[in-house]
């Protein structure tokens, strides 16, 4: 008998290993890409009456892939950090983003299991349509606690969002919507992103989010329900720009019972100061051990372990993993 060979779970989403192109995703989802700059404005309009990123403050799209988000957020920073561990979608979003004259960015390849910034250099970010990726949730919310000092807003996909809720009603399954774990969804070889590699894909139920959040030094201060009507027949009913007005009104009115399949929620902790950064080179440490680094030309290395991380096309390539974490 021939023995099936087992597949391994990733550690990491690497979009470069399978020559992914996340812009494709986007493609006839106007809706919920709409939808995710509304919620997102609404959060940073909050938190930006508490702390003021505009003079001295840095804020960082963890999974911001080629900058689909940007121009949201732009005018809420003096510097923004886009970081994704897909090095070749990050080359692409700075040569076009510096070509439409956005020049305060700086471009970060690395793992958010291991965040290369020293703790607290980071006044502000957020981290959307990546939770659906994260194994080890844990691990991620405790660097970006580490490295975080003000605020964070996070989305994760809805385990118990509407759909779900009525199929489990139907079929009695309410012990379903009770379930706090993880749902990973069942595989498809034509998911996008994975195109027939091994992935991961969870959705979160909320309570499991908030008992992660009370693990760290932050409190949820506000949610919203997102893409509400994320219905193929209904965008093709009612069109993008109707959807998103009635998308706008509602996202506060449904976050108590967690309609939508995204959840937003504002992360903030009580202190909240804004570091004076002179050169950004001074936020960075080694993600292996957090030694010190040297930068040399291209090249930083860590005064520690010894190891060397290359600026590519102008992008600091810190992707690292340990093989137990």
């Amino acid at each position: 008998m021939t023995q099936q060979k087992t597949k391994t779970e990733p550690v990491i989403a690497d979009y470069d290993a399978v020559k992914y192109d996340y812009r494709t995703y986007w493609q006839g989802r106007e809706y919920e890409d709409l939808a995710d700059k509304i919620a997102l404005m609404k959060l940073l309009q909050k938190a930006s009456k508490k702390v003021d990123l505009k003079k001295d403050g840095i804020y960082i799209d963890i999974g911001g892939s080629y900058g689909r988000e940007i121009h949201t957020y732009l005018p809420y920073a003096k510097h923004i950090i886009l970081f994704d561990y897909s090095l070749e979608t990050l080359k692409k979003g700075r040569k076009e983003l510096i070509e439409a004259g956005i020049t305060n960015v700086t471009y970060v390849a690395g793992n958010v299991y291991f965040l290369p910034f020293c703790d607290d250099k980071i006044d502000a970010g957020q981290m959307v349509r990546v939770m659906h990726h994260l194994k080890f949730t844990q691990k991620a919310f405790e660097e970006i606690n580490r490295v975080i000092n003000s605020y964070f807003i996070l989305e994760a996909a809805n385990k118990i969002h509407a759909k779900y809720a009525m199929k489990a009603i139907l079929h009695g399954k309410m012990k379903d919507l009770k379930d706090a774990s993880p749902y990973k969804q069942v595989p498809r070889e034509t998911a996008q992103g994975s195109k027939g590699a091994d992935q991961i894909f969870l959705n979160f139920h909320p309570t499991y989010i908030s008992n992660e959040i009370t693990k760290t030094d932050f409190h949820i201060s506000a949610k919203l329900s997102v893409s509400n009507f994320r219905m193929p027949f209904l965008k093709k009913l009612v069109g993008t720009s109707v959807l998103s007005a009635v998308e706008k009104n509602v996202q506060e009115v449904l976050a108590p019972i967690s309609f939508g399949p995204s959840m937003y929620y504002l992360l903030e902790k009580d202190e909240k100061v804004v570091k004076n950064v002179s050169n950004i080179d001074e936020i960075f440490c080694c993600p292996a051990c957090r030694g010190k680094l040297e930068k040399t030309n291209n090249m930083l290395s860590c005064v520690s372990c010894k190891r060397h991380y290359e600026i590519t096309d102008g992008v600091y390539d810190f992707r690292y993993t340990a093989d137990n974490f």
